[in-house]
């Protein structure tokens, strides 16, 4: 799914309705770069915690 469509609309609706929700930014890829560092921004104002996949098998 799109970084700077689908994933950031789904992110910021479900942190919205209170959800808490962390974004494994290895597993998603924006359309353009800016698009994805655009997106990731307004997630990351939003209240995003960000994560990666290593992680989360780590954990």
């Amino acid at each position: 799914m799109a970084t700077d469509y689908c994933v950031k609309a789904a992110f910021l609706g479900l942190l919205k309705r209170g959800y808490n929700v962390s974004l494994v930014t290895d597993a998603t890829r924006g359309i353009t770069k800016e698009g994805e560092e655009k997106a990731f921004k307004q997630m990351k104002d939003a209240g995003a915690v960000f994560t990666t996949t290593k992680e989360v098998v780590e954990l």
